[in-house]
């Protein structure tokens, strides 16, 4: 699956995983988290 965030698209696993780290950004985890319903703050381990 990908996700597409400012243009440009990043790829995810089957889980919904970044499948490539380096992509790794505050706006693509703010749609992650949109996408998920998940709050921003489990993204980063803070939950």
């Amino acid at each position: 699956m990908a996700l597409e965030v400012g243009g440009k698209s990043f790829e995810t696993d089957e889980e919904g995983y970044l499948a490539n780290l380096n992509d790794w950004n505050p706006d693509l985890a703010n749609a992650m988290a949109e996408v998920d319903g998940q709050h921003w703050m489990k993204i980063i381990g803070k939950l």
